[in-house]
């Protein structure tokens, strides 16, 4: 496999980027990212004129775009595919978190 080092990036979480850098990076058209957002399958943080968006959608903004050129997902597939992405990394979070093992604090 060779990794293009010009798409490597270090997600910080308070890096934004704009509906045209998710656009590029997604392969999705701004018209199907702005339906994302109409469907709440991509909320912006913030809402001027120009929306702009937190760096941890980008792995699931390029995981649906990889989805929907794999499996040629109609635009009513990928709302559904986002919310569901989401979903799964709530759940593995919280999966990490409980087998996490207690560490006190203090020892006697």
């Amino acid at each position: 496999m060779i990794i293009d080092l010009t798409e490597a990036a270090w997600l910080d979480e308070n890096h934004e980027v704009t509906l045209e850098e998710l656009a590029q990076v997604s392969g999705l058209s701004p018209d199907e990212l702005e339906n994302l957002v109409a469907c709440g399958a991509l909320t912006p943080h913030t809402r001027e004129q120009q929306p702009t968006f937190t760096a941890s959608c980008l792995v699931t903004i390029r995981t649906a775009g990889r989805l929907r050129e794999a499996l040629e997902f109609g635009a009513d597939a990928l709302p559904v595919t986002l919310l569901l992405l989401e979903r799964i990394r709530e759940l593995q979070l919280q999966l990490a978190q409980a087998r996490l093992p207690h560490i006190p604090t203090h020892r006697p």
